[in-house]
This record gives C-alpha cells, structure tokens and sequence, in this order.
C-alpha cells in the first residue's frame, strides 16, 4: 500500500503511546518515576498533579481491570505523561508534529523511565492516533469512511458508534468510530469541533526480553506502519483527495 507521508488538512486531534508493564520493587513506580522524569526531562513539563484514580482505595486499584489506570501526570505545552504502577502513558495534542518529532519524543520519555530500573518486563505496548473527519454533509456522515452500516430498514440519523478488533502485522488494531462527536480543540483554547472521530489504535504484546530499549525503534516504526495503513485503508477515496495527501513529506 502506498501511504501518504501528510495530510494537508491534517485530522489528528491526539497521538497516545502507552507501555504496560510489570511493575518492580516497592516503592512502585506511580511513586517514583514522575519525580525521575521531571528532572530528566525539565524542559517539557511545566506541571505535576494526581489524577481523580489515585484516590481509589489501593485494593481496587491492584484487580486486573484498573491496574492499568494512571494515577499521575507530568504536563507540558505539548506533551504529558501519565504513570500507574503498571502502565506508562505519553501524550501528545494537537497540532501533531509529524511522526519523527513523536516518535523521538516517545523513546526520550521511555529511556527516561526504563533506566532507573523501576519498570519490570514490559508486556504491551500501543499506538493510538484520534482523528477528527469534518468533510461530511452533516456531523453524523459516515460517508467519509468506506464504513456500510445497515438497520434493517431503520435509518440512523444521530450518533452511531462502532468497534472493531483487526489482526494485522502480527499487532491486533482497535478502531473506533464515533459520529456527531465534539473535541475541544487545544489551540486557541476553548474552541471546539464536531464531526466524525475515528481511533485506531495499534497494540504489540509482549512479553519482551531485557533487549526491549534496543528493540523499541523497530517496535514503534511496526505499530506506527500499522496505524497508518488502517487509517487511511478507512477512508472513502473522495475523503482522502479532500485531505489533501502528500507523498513526499516525512510525517
């Protein structure tokens, strides 16, 4: 397939990277490695602040379901992480960068964290990209993905949502469409934009060795390859011309 490199009108409103991990020792490392990045990474972050989960009871937070929430936030003009016992989350907004910027932001944030030997074996890592489609007659405009849904003979005419699972480059991709949906735009602050939101997430489980800081580059270029193809294997063909594809530029 050959995939676009940009987009004129770009559709990213968030890129997510998240690394769930076994967790090592005590204190764990919600505790520790936002201070560890913090002072790694001065420059990027401007704030520090607990989430409305870390005031959940320890005992709910360990069952199988919640392990796996953030309890902390490191935040920045353009990038924030979230830490929990088992999981590591990088975020960055829009406006997206281009997958160079994020992806050496990604590997600065998971060094960071990896070398204090806080983080145990990894057993996932995730790529999620949420983008926002707004060349639709109306908000609720499915057209714009090659997306065939059928009610019998009932018409939907409010929001729809769909969720799939698709197995591909050996990663499993979850792809979310949600239509007649509002994101508040980051810049300039308190605007907002309604229109067709499609996730598609691409997840590599482990579990991985302890050669994971050398295999990182290749993981998250299989997860990233993975999410575009997905993507832009979604849209409707005159959506895409619409978009404005360019072929040439690293993004």
């Amino acid at each position: 397939m050959d995939l676009p490199e940009s987009l004129k009108t770009d559709t990213i409103y968030e890129c997510a990277f998240e690394l769930r991990f076994v967790a090592t020792g005590n204190p764990s490392a919600a505790d520790l490695l936002p201070g560890i990045l913090f002072r790694a990474l001065r420059a990027q972050f401007t704030a520090s602040r607990q989430l409305p989960f870390a005031t959940v009871p320890l005992a709910l937070r360990q069952q199988a379901n919640l392990r796996y929430m953030p309890t902390t936030v490191l935040e920045g003009k353009e990038l924030s992480v979230a830490f929990g016992p088992n999981v590591m989350v990088v975020s960055m907004p829009r406006p997206y960068q281009g997958w160079q910027s994020v992806r050496g932001r990604i590997m600065e944030c998971v060094h960071a964290a990896i070398e204090p030997g806080l983080i145990g074996n990894v057993e996932r890592i995730s790529l999620k990209y949420v983008n926002l489609l707004t060349l639709g007659r109306t908000p609720f405009d499915l057209g714009q993905l090659k997306v065939r849904l059928e009610l019998d003979d009932l018409v939907a005419e409010g929001p729809v949502a769909i969720r799939s699972e698709i197995q591909r480059n050996d990663c499993i991709v979850v792809v979310d469409i949600v239509s007649g949906a509002t994101v508040q735009v980051t810049r300039p602050q308190g605007e907002s934009a309604t229109g067709v939101i499609l996730t598609v997430d691409a997840i590599k489980r482990g579990s991985f060795d302890n050669t994971f800081s050398q295999q990182l580059p290749g993981l998250l270029d299989t997860v990233h390859r993975t999410e575009k193809e997905v993507f832009f294997s979604l849209l409707a063909d005159e959506t895409l011309k619409q978009l404005g594809p360019s072929y040439g530029t690293a993004h």
